[in-house]
């Protein structure tokens, strides 16, 4: 009786350990939901450095993938035009490129498609309460709203974020997650996430780029002095950004370029702040980053900018000020220290008027 109940229980445990062996190696089964496709190459991305590390040819709108990893890691798929993100781990995976939030099959992808689905609702949501804040003549009201819009949205993004990214903060859809978080988070909390994330999310390297820049944004955060930099003027000739600020009047430094939507969406309402507050001590600047100086100068002329202007100025917002994104429009007191940054629409001329007596 003894060597059947042990034989019994060892074949018990066998048939567990059958269950529960992780798998060794990975097959991605892809469609491309476009025949349009067929022939063509299909890439595997690794989004750590951007490298490929294998591809194929797609045949009757399908594709397939095999191979094995050590450590699950953030990977994209590209042929033509069609796109999608997954998790690459070991076993089974499906994605559809014309639905990017189809990866599933493996445990990781198959939270990873359900917390992309979540961010997505946020997103649509977003779009639709800014297209009716738009609607709002009063720009009181109208920045009333967007505050509290952001508001909203930051507390959306925790309630999705927060229990996906506890649970895992230390593999590839962590990462993912604080880096689709970070944009409604305050520096001080990013910060603080990624202190207290394992080494697979500190040395994820769009994280890494992240907490750099929060570096810089805090030596030029609110009270900071300014930080120069030398590009050119409309003549071609050197022009810094000292030359303007810290001169003893108030300095609203516009950081654009020409190609930009929203930045030339604010063009009017610098123009309307310089018109009612140039002659009470107020200086504009405007800083062309990322084009050429022709484009700019373009831009300007076109635009009837008629205000100093400092072109050719490359990566200086984005290497000096922790700058992202444009428009950018910082407002330096008279001594060159930052009053505010980040300005848009009706809160330029708020900030303006309540410095400006």
């Amino acid at each position: 009786m003894k060597k059947i109940h042990i034989s019994s229980f060892a074949l018990a445990a066998t048939l567990f350990a059958a269950c529960t062996t992780q798998p060794t190696s990975y097959t991605i089964e892809g469609q491309t939901g476009d025949s349009l496709n067929n022939g063509e190459k299909v890439y595997l991305i690794r989004i750590n450095d951007e490298s490929v590390t294998d591809s194929t040819i797609v045949t009757n709108g399908k594709f397939t993938f095999t191979g094995s990893i050590d450590t699950a890691a953030l990977y994209a798929i590209e042929t033509g035009n069609a796109f999608g993100n997954l998790i690459l781990e070991n076993g089974k995976i499906s994605i559809n490129l014309k639905q990017p939030t189809s990866p599933s099959g493996t445990p990781l992808n198959n939270e990873f498609s359900q917390y992309i689905q979540k961010i997505d609702s946020i997103h649509a949501y977003i779009k639709n309460a800014y297209a009716e804040i738009k609607k709002i003549d009063d720009k009181a009201e109208k920045s009333k709203q967007e505050t509290l819009l952001k508001e909203e949205m930051g507390k959306k993004f925790a309630d999705i974020s927060k229990p996906v990214f506890e649970k895992h903060n230390n593999d590839a859809l962590g990462a993912f997650v604080l880096l689709q978080w970070a944009g409604a988070l305050e520096t001080e909390k990013i910060d603080s996430l990624y202190s207290a994330s394992g080494d697979i999310i500190k040395q994820f390297p769009p994280l890494v780029e992240i907490i750099e820049n929060n570096k810089i944004l805090e030596n030029t955060a609110e009270g900071k002095m300014f930080v120069d930099f030398t590009a050119e003027n409309l003549k071609g000739e050197k022009s810094s950004l000292s030359d303007y600020v810290g001169k003893g009047k108030y300095t609203l430094v516009d950081f654009w370029a020409s190609w930009c939507g929203p930045c030339r969406r604010e063009i009017p309402n610098i123009a309307e702040v310089y018109k009612k507050y140039g002659k009470k001590g107020l200086e504009v600047v405007s800083v062309a980053v990322w084009e050429k100086p022709e484009d700019s100068k373009n831009g300007i002329k076109e635009m009837k900018m008629n205000w100093p202007q400092i072109v050719n100025a490359g990566n200086s917002g984005k290497d000096l000020y922790g700058i992202n994104g444009i428009p950018h429009i910082i407002l330096f007191g008279p001594d060159g220290k930052i009053v505010a940054r980040n300005l848009r629409g009706a809160q330029i001329e708020e900030k303006v008027a309540s410095v400006i007596k």
